[in-house]
């Protein structure tokens, strides 16, 4: 299941694999205990050298980032729409502060930019501090 979701969808974050794996289980709440399940399937794939876990995320072996995945405005159920602070991965996010940065845009802009991208409406403060806190890494690298 994890390497079907992985061939469609990766990179991806640990949590959000865990979620699709526990909504492929049939369960809606993800506790302690999916989350061990899910770790130790996590762990099994990227054994296989199938997968590997890069950062925050798994991601197939050798595979590069080539775009930033945006959400589909026109998806209904908002399937397409990943969690900005728990779903999209660190490179992912940092390659779409980078792109947004090389228009132009700095500061509150550069950060709001980035959270519409994603399909936020608004950046609240865990948002705001997440996309402040990946900014200031890229400039310390």
């Amino acid at each position: 299941v994890l390497r079907a979701i992985l061939e469609q969808e990766a990179p991806i974050t640990e949590k959000y694999a865990t979620r699709r794996l526990a909504n492929h289980w049939g369960i809606r709440r993800v506790g302690r205990k999916v989350e061990q399940a899910a770790g130790i399937t996590i762990r099994q794939i990227a054994r296989k050298d199938f997968a590997e876990m890069r950062g925050d995320s798994l991601w197939l072996a050798d595979q590069e980032l080539d775009r930033v995945r945006i959400p589909d405005p026109e998806d209904a159920d908002g399937q397409s729409k990943r969690d900005l602070l728990t779903d999209v991965p660190d490179a992912e996010l940092d390659m779409a502060i980078v792109k947004l940065s090389e228009s132009g845009l700095k500061g509150e802009d550069l950060i709001s930019a980035t959270s519409r991208l994603f399909g936020n409406r608004r950046t609240g403060s865990s948002l705001n501090n997440h996309i402040g806190k990946r900014i200031e890494e890229l400039r310390n690298t």
